[in-house]
């Protein structure tokens, strides 16, 4: 009985090191003193090794979505070249008024999960909690209790390999099922809002989260699967055919030896093997399908755009500082192509009617039937991220002058928003809310800064964090 003791406010058993009882919501002092900070230095030797390890590959992941910003070019008009196939992509730029588009395809495509979750503290949440609302958050917990379809979990709690556990005091209630009380999770949520709930006859305010994917966590600053073997292999047969074959990823899928270095460890990366070739599936955030005959020279990509029918690749072609975007039929014909050149840190959003492409420095706004210009390329200067919105376009940079600019439909820019935070060399995540735009950076020590932009144009609001 050492390691029970009882709830000071209902007399339930608990574990000694609790810092709350599930059955009452009640919140106290453990009777064992919890650090909450991680205790990295008592993990042992292979377990720091895996992590250095993995934190390389999510580095180099990130690197293989964000190329090196430096390679841009400050020419103000793009050089750019236009490759026919079956299609003539004469220049049809003199009509600068296009029609609404249609729905985005990003978020559905093939199954796949686009664009990054917010980190966000328990105490932001609860005092902000209209800037957070319908926004994509990933958190650690520890799941307290399970009540039907609701997980109470302590929010930002850990208990890793070393066995330590990591208490915070926060609570939050997740909408999920199938997880036991104990478990120690990733999680990946929709942040619902504060709602109320009794537990244990009290009334408590929560956040509360819509899950989106969640997964066993596996260690400090490690990155965690959104997508399950079984969500990689639908979306491979739906993209590939039910004959297509889906496996762990080994080092002979690779043609190229520092390619298979990265993407063969930690378990996140799927190979399937078709028809046309073999692709490598990353289960993690920002999910991407790599050709495996890429080189670290030549990077190769395919992009699923089911609800348009087409098939799209797009290639980051370092060694030459060119991008290149091609649509494809359903039987991997090559429809058209464009490309970009002092462009190999291009960045793209579509939609079934348009793509939106910021290479050089420049806006292009493509037809996705035929890859000409649908309007005349507009300068918008160096952007590390884009999204496309309702009405126009979100161009993110990570300068402090011209953070966040949107532009209409038809790329002409509307408005522009400085941010102070230390933007600099991060990771971007932008997402449209009910409440206009929140803008991540997130730099690779984990260090992050997250502001909201009002479609106004007005930073209603700043936080960082370490």
């Amino acid at each position: 009985m050492d390691d029970i003791m009882l709830c000071p406010s209902c007399g339930k058993e608990l574990p000694k090191e609790s810092s709350f009882c599930p059955y009452c919501m009640t919140k106290f002092t453990p009777e064992i003193p919890m650090d909450n900070q991680p205790k990295k230095s008592k993990k042992p030797i292979y377990i720091i090794a895996a992590v250095v390890l993995l934190i390389a590959v999510a580095a180099i992941v990130a690197l293989l979505f964000l190329p090196d910003k430096d390679k841009a070019s400050s020419q103000n008009t793009a050089t750019e070249v236009a490759v026919t196939s079956r299609v003539n992509t004469t220049d049809s730029s003199s009509d600068d008024t296009l029609p609404p588009a249609q729905a985005q395809l990003h978020d559905t495509a093939a199954g796949l999960v686009s664009g990054g979750f917010f980190t966000a503290e328990h105490s932001s949440l609860i005092a902000s909690e209209s800037v957070y609302k319908d926004a994509r958050i990933k958190f650690e917990c520890i799941v307290l209790k399970v009540d039907g379809d609701i997980a109470f979990v302590e929010y930002g709690a850990t208990k890793g390999f070393d066995g330590i556990y990591n208490s915070t005091s926060d609570y939050a209630a997740v909408k999920m099922g199938n997880v036991s009380p104990g478990e120690s999770l990733t999680v990946y949520g929709i942040f619902i809002g504060i709602e109320d709930y009794t537990v244990g006859g009290k009334s408590e305010n929560l956040p509360t989260f819509d899950v989106q994917s969640y997964t066993e966590f596996v260690g400090y600053s490690v990155p965690s699967p959104v997508l399950s073997s079984a969500d990689i292999s639908a979306s491979a047969r739906q993209l590939f055919g039910d004959g297509v074959t889906v496996r762990a990823s080994v080092r002979s899928d690779f043609a190229d030896s520092a390619v298979a270095d990265i993407l063969t460890d930690g378990g996140m990366f799927y190979t399937a093997v078709t028809d046309y070739g073999s692709y490598c599936f990353y289960a993690g955030e920002n999910n991407f399908i790599l050709d495996c005959t890429s080189t670290m020279q030549t990077e190769k990509y395919i992009l699923p755009a089911t609800q348009s029918g087409n098939i799209y690749t797009y290639t980051f072609d370092n060694a030459n500082d060119k991008f290149v975007l091609a649509c494809l039929d359903k039987s991997f014909n090559t429809v058209w192509t464009r490309e970009f050149k002092n462009s190999a840190d291009a960045v793209f959003d579509y939609t079934s009617d348009y793509f939106y492409i910021v290479a050089d420095s420049n806006l292009y706004v493509l037809s996705a039937a035929t890859g000409e210009n649908a309007v005349s390329p507009k300068y918008v200067g160096a952007r590390c991220g884009i999204l496309k919105v309702k009405d126009g376009l979100i161009l993110v940079s990570d300068k402090n002058t011209d953070t966040v600019c949107k532009t209409d439909l038809n790329g002409n820019v509307v408005r522009s928003v400085s941010l102070s935070g230390d933007i600099s060399d991060s990771q971007v995540t932008v997402q449209a809310v009910p409440s206009g735009y929140l803008v991540g950076f997130e730099s690779e020590y984990g260090e992050y800064y997250t502001a909201l932009v009002t479609d106004d144009g007005k930073v209603a609001f700043e936080y960082s964090a370490n």
